[in-house]
């Protein structure tokens, strides 16, 4: 069967385009390149939103790359709300992305889940010595480092054999580490083996094995709590998902706006906090915890993150 013609209101690209590109940043990928060709045109004044781009074929002969190329720059595009994929159509701008033509070595991340974004990383990152800690910022105060009893840990591995150092340990995580979550698991009510925990580096490393494991089958909608860690954003949209802010109130989410975005675009999953919410530190009131687990069996998703505990 063959590809449908580009209309009139297509954008086109040559190899000219690309070129001027690689000039101005040279040592940029091909995909990188082509990604930023496609936004800086798609940002442009006189782009349309909804006009369509050229197949991943048509746009491969163009420009002289390969299929596999021009298919990894769409869907990094996709991933940053700037194009979209229509089944069986092709892909189109996505409406709301017009900007001013972005610099080919600095492509911007627009969509759904860039507003705010911005404001709540600088929040974090930035130095304020009226705070008592920073929550979320990844350091901490200087009276919680126990500077002995961490220089006292780092000697005595520096003690044994270096072949323990070199080697590779158990994939699943350190066996003793896997053995208190076990025992952990086990006082609020999940009874597990060692063998069925596994350690990750951190909170975003788990999400990012969640999203890859059970969320990869197609265009996934998933909703995320407005603020929120601007890593999860960016792992979020680094997977493809097609995010949806949910505002977060004092005793948890809006649930009046999370039930308007389930009815209209049918979420596969919600990425919540109910302890300690970073960065308002607030927590979700119980009533509302069970309206949020109601929700989610109505609309038939997944409520993932927070503490697991007994069932209301």
């Amino acid at each position: 069967m063959r590809e449908p013609s580009i209309g009139s209101a297509a954008i086109r690209f040559s190899t000219d385009d690309l070129e001027e590109v690689a000039k101005n940043n040279p040592r940029a990928s091909l995909v990188d390149q082509l990604f930023s060709l496609i936004a800086a045109k798609a940002h442009a004044p006189k782009s349309t939103p909804g006009a369509r781009l050229p197949s991943v074929r048509q746009l491969a002969e163009d420009c002289g790359l390969s299929r596999d190329t021009v298919a990894r720059a769409y869907e990094r595009l996709v991933a940053h709300g700037i194009v979209e994929a229509r089944r069986g159509s092709g892909y189109f701008v996505k409406a709301g992305t017009r900007r001013q033509a972005l610099p080919a070595n600095k492509p911007a991340l627009e969509g759904p889940a860039a507003e705010g974004r911005t404001r709540w990383r600088a929040l974090l990152v930035s130095s304020n010595p009226s705070l008592v800690t920073r929550t979320g910022s990844g350091s901490f105060p200087d009276g919680w480092q126990d500077e002995a009893s961490l220089s006292g840990a780092v000697r005595t591995i520096s003690r044994q054999s270096a072949r323990i150092m070199t080697q590779y340990g158990d994939a699943r995580g350190y066996l003793p580490l896997r053995q208190q979550l076990q025992i952990k698991l086990q006082e609020i009510g999940i009874h597990v083996e060692p063998n069925q925990v596994l350690v990750t580096g951190g909170a975003m490393e788990a999400i990012h094995l969640v999203c890859q494991a059970f969320l990869r089958q197609g265009a996934v909608k998933v909703l995320l709590e407005d603020p929120c860690p601007p890593l999860l954003v960016d792992r979020m949209l680094s997977t493809g998902m097609e995010v949806y802010r949910v505002p977060r109130l004092s005793d948890g989410p809006d649930l009046v706006q999370m039930r308007e975005i389930c009815e209209r675009f049918q979420p596969t999953a919600f990425f919540c906090s109910s302890v300690l919410h970073n960065p308002t530190c607030t927590q979700i009131a119980p009533h509302k915890a069970f309206q949020v687990l109601q929700l989610a069996q109505e609309f038939d998703f997944t409520a993932s993150g927070g503490r697991p505990g007994p069932a209301p």
